[in-house]
């Protein structure tokens, strides 16, 4: 993050930009275009029609700077995994100049074309995605990761809050409303975490409930000395947006 205090919050301001717009509407779209059991044309229009309208809002600050915060930054991290399933979302590259040059500068830097290689290799056709293949996950993380890895998790989806049990769960695709089966527990989460030797570990959680990743936690105003300090040191973060609460599903 930069130093300066202004350049800090326009990072910030675009990273929330992907928190509560870019990653609830585009996986919205890939939803209701890719995996929904039942085509339902009003949430395919909807999304993939909100979907555009964010490319273009993306298309308008990239003509004004390079990348979303002027500098290369979290913000541009965040927002282009997004944009590379842009087909998948009914959208084209060619409509939108300003994103279509930030996306092959950012898909040529040597770092992340090394970061997409691992995951062609890695990732499979069929993965899973429930406890158990998150469990799998963290197994590798945990033999492979060391002392000076830092490791950052995201997510973005829906979400569950058991109230009677006040656990929240991370829910696949394919979840079955009161079927466990499959659900992601963030008690199973927080419980594997403090398990890795990796020196720094940051959850961004773009999903409803959320807030019981941190239940106990308190937050209160910290100085810029805090954070260089706390960068010396093992650490875990979490970055969430849905609280205890639902997150609604548009960018009002």
């Amino acid at each position: 993050m930069p130093e300066d205090t202004a350049a800090c919050y326009q990072v910030i301001q675009w990273l929330m930009f992907q928190m509560d717009a870019i990653g609830p509407m585009f996986g919205q779209a890939n939803h209701f275009r890719q995996y929904a059991p039942e085509k339902i044309p009003y949430a395919v229009d909807r999304y993939t029609n909100e979907a555009g309208r964010l490319y273009g809002v993306l298309d308008h600050r990239l003509g004004e700077a390079e990348y979303l915060a002027g500098d290369y930054s979290i913000a541009d991290m965040a927002v282009f995994p997004w944009t590379r399933s842009f087909e998948r979302q009914d959208q084209s590259l060619d409509d939108f100049p300003n994103v279509k040059r930030w996306f092959e500068a950012i898909n040529a830097r040597p770092a992340v074309e090394r970061a997409l290689k691992v995951l062609a290799d890695r990732r499979k056709p069929n993965f899973e995605k429930d406890e158990e293949a998150m469990r799998n996950l963290f197994g590798a993380a945990r033999e492979n990761l060391g002392a000076e890895d830092n490791l950052l998790i995201y997510y973005a989806g829906h979400g569950y809050l058991d109230e009677e049990a006040g656990r929240g769960y991370w829910l696949p695709v394919d979840a079955t409303l009161n079927r466990r089966r499959g659900w992601a527990s963030n008690g199973t989460l927080t419980d594997t975490l403090k398990t890795l030797q990796a020196k720094h570990v940051m959850v961004v959680a773009d999903s409803c409930y959320s807030g019981t990743l941190t239940r106990g936690v308190k937050v209160g105003v910290r100085s810029g000395d805090y954070y260089k300090r706390m960068a010396k040191k093992w650490t875990r973060v979490a970055l969430v947006s849905g609280g205890l609460e639902p997150v609604a599903d548009n960018a009002a």
